[in-house]
């Protein structure tokens, strides 16, 4: 049976917005523009621990794009491989974790929003991890 509901390429594209998105929402967090008592399920106690948090989710966040945008044929740079589907699997279990992380919370625009975003971007890491794509491995020549 096949599984493959969208191409490598629409996954990449859907998962590398969706994660641009994500990074924007991390700077408006950690410039104030957005409260942090918002994030986190509510449980960030002061300002230096939302930047502990936030500072790592970022860099977390700007890993995944970039794994995303090289694996999916977005950005060229010699990868090997093997560490990149490694890495989607992780962000795979990741983003399903985050999902029922999220619908456990005790801010409600958590639960309603950010659980079901969790769920779709987890969905489409499974969906360009499974499938053969555009990727340039170290040695390639290219």
């Amino acid at each position: 049976m096949n599984l493959n509901l969208l191409s490598p390429r629409t996954s990449a594209v859907l998962l590398s917005s969706t994660l641009s998105a994500l990074t924007v929402f991390h700077l408006l967090i950690i410039t104030g523009t957005v409260p942090y008592e918002w994030v986190w399920g509510g449980r960030l106690n002061n300002v230096a621990d939302m930047y502990t948090y936030e500072g790592s989710s970022l860099l977390i966040t700007l890993l995944m794009l970039s794994v995303v945008m090289v694996y999916g044929g977005l950005l060229r740079v010699g990868v090997n491989r093997t560490l990149l589907r490694i890495v989607l699997w992780i962000m795979v279990v990741l983003f399903l974790m985050s999902a029922c992380g999220n619908s456990l919370s005790v801010n409600e625009s958590e639960r309603l929003f950010l659980a079901p975003v969790s769920l779709v971007m987890g969905f489409l890491s499974w969906q360009l991890v499974r499938q053969k794509v555009g990727v340039v491995e170290i040695g390639d020549g290219d």
